[in-house]
């Protein structure tokens, strides 16, 4: 009888009745992320739609000892997010929440004319981003992809491109998680957005529940990229601006023009700005495609590349129908289309011979060029129908400074491999990205490249070869993988510490805030820092 019910409202009552853990009879238990590399079977999941439900589900789980953890859309090919014990799912905390402004800081960002928007964890950028639109407002920069849940992008070092930019936890200015004991903490920076003077320790939706405000710089910058190791995020506090339109155009060059005297990639790599065009603004936001094999282009070797470049428009421009639609001739996105939906064909072909890989790429190239689509910003950065491929792919953030020496070490291996039969099919991606304060933010540090591969997975060596890459460029640059596309190469917190500078300050948080091991899961295993398990 119960399954006759609509899934989302039965989802919703069971978990504000606070009994969620009971939910797993009537949903398969069995939860596989997106790629479909992932998998577990937990022994129980729960889909909590408060903050009272969560604050009972963690309590519930410390008493039994075992483990919880959320995960968010799947969109990970790690293993960041899972357990085998209590395993939550997002889908109901998607709520837009509340602010009290009578909290807030009397000189703090809202007063300098910045916007904040608090929402529950579980809201997808897909429906944030509607939301937002809505009522006047947008993130302020975004990756290629929208079905993520914000909180998952943001404490994985998710980001989009240019280098005025952070990743996206750079918008979040407070979050309230909950931690060890089922307390609700509310995280923010030393001089947070919150008046400590003025702070009400209890959430504006539901008196009944009790939050203590932390302000501390470490602290936050410790929970903001915490990989869900130090408590389960109820919501977060965004700052956010005025919506905007954003022109994208997306020329065919090479990528030794680009890297010549006077080429985009060359002056980004001198100034740390974005170069302009004669009589325009520089972009706003910029990323590179680009072919890891040369082919001949007047008379030299050369490698096909798409530039990307992206200006805000804060006034809706006029625009015809062709405008509203990527690419030329065709949606720019058809040939990718095509490989989602045909894979099958395209894998068995690049499995017999490789070299369709290398073709196939020059054409996805062709096929991207356009110069002339303007659309609301959140409908340019989605990428469209690549991100439906079923494909695995891995990004690596260099320093800046290292940017041209890691595409050329790119470049030499794909050479190599090649030789042996095993080739890219998809165009590999350098994006930029801001340093960020957050201690285990990819960029942390320091200006950032993240180059991202990617292959089809039903290719034989796809994930092999990937990890090589991943193995060659921490050993060559120290460069560090995305969290949420970390292909296990990560092993130990030796690693992790010769990576980042602030390693320890980062794990003395997490034995404050997890000291008995209940947020801990096959991540925390796999790297040798989980707890030992309470009693």
């Amino acid at each position: 009888m119960v399954r006759t019910l609509n899934r989302r409202s039965l989802l919703r009552g069971v978990a504000a009745l606070g009994v969620g853990p009971a939910l797993s009879a009537c949903t398969p238990r069995t939860w596989k992320n997106a790629g479909g590399n992932v998998q577990v079977t937990p022994q129980q999941r729960a889909f909590p739609s408060s903050a009272r439900a969560l604050i009972e589900l963690v309590r519930g789980a410390e008493s039994r000892g075992a483990r919880v953890r959320m995960t968010g859309s799947g969109h990970s090919f790690s293993d960041v997010a899972v357990t085998d014990d209590l395993l939550l799912g997002p889908s109901c905390l998607d709520a837009v929440l509340p602010i009290d402004g009578a909290q807030l800081r009397a000189d703090g960002p809202v007063k300098a004319g910045r916007a904040l928007v608090r929402v529950q964890s579980g809201i997808t950028i897909r429906q944030l981003n509607k939301r937002l639109w809505a009522s006047g407002r947008s993130l302020q920069n975004l990756g290629g992809y929208d079905g993520q849940t914000i909180v998952g992008a943001a404490i994985t070092g998710t980001h989009g491109s240019g280098l005025d930019h952070g990743p996206i936890v750079s918008q979040v200015v407070s979050l309230q998680v909950v931690t060890a004991g089922g307390e609700l903490l509310q995280v923010e920076p030393t001089s947070g957005v919150t008046d400590p003077a003025r702070f009400v320790d209890h959430l504006p939706e539901d008196p009944s529940v009790r939050i203590r405000l932390v302000q501390d710089d470490d602290v936050f910058n410790a929970v903001s990229v915490s990989l869900g190791c130090m408590g389960i995020v109820y919501a977060v506090v965004l700052e956010v601006e005025t919506r905007f339109w954003l022109r994208e155009r997306r020329t065919l060059t090479t990528l030794e023009a680009l890297s010549a005297p006077g080429g985009f990639l060359h002056e980004l790599l001198r100034t740390g700005r974005a170069p302009a065009r004669k009589g325009e603004p520089a972009p706003d936001h910029y990323e590179i495609y680009f072919s890891p094999y040369a082919s001949r282009k007047s008379g030299r070797l050369e490698h096909s590349a798409i530039l990307t470049e992206r200006l805000k428009l804060r006034v809706e421009p006029s625009r015809d129908t062709n405008a509203r639609r990527r690419g030329r001739g065709v949606d720019a996105g058809s040939i990718l289309a095509l490989v989602a939906d045909r894979l099958g064909v395209v894998e068995t072909e690049l499995n017999r011979d490789p070299e369709v890989g290398v073709k196939l790429i020059e054409t996805s190239l062709k096929t991207l060029r356009d110069d002339r689509f303007v659309e609301r910003g959140y409908r340019v950065y989605h990428l469209g129908a690549a991100n439906y491929a079923r494909a695995l792919g891995i990004e690596m953030a260099f320093d800046l400074r290292q940017t041209l020496d890691a595409t050329h070490e790119l470049l030499a291996t794909a050479a190599r491999e090649r030789w042996m039969d095993r080739t890219h099919a998809i165009p590999v991606t350098l994006r930029f990205v801001k340093q960020s304060p957050a201690l285990l933010a990819m960029q942390h540090g320091h200006p950032t490249m993240m180059m991202e591969i990617g292959m089809f997975s039903a290719v034989s060596y796809a994930q092999s070869m990937l990890v090589e890459y991943q193995h060659a460029f921490m050993s060559r640059f120290s460069a560090r993988p995305h969290w949420g596309l970390d292909l296990d190469v990560i092993r130990d917190t030796h690693t992790i510490a010769a990576l980042y500078p602030e390693w320890a300050t980062w794990r003395r948080v997490y034995g404050t805030l997890n000291p008995h091991g209940t947020f801990d899961g096959a991540f925390t295993d796999r790297i040798g820092l989980s707890q030992p398990r309470s009693s």
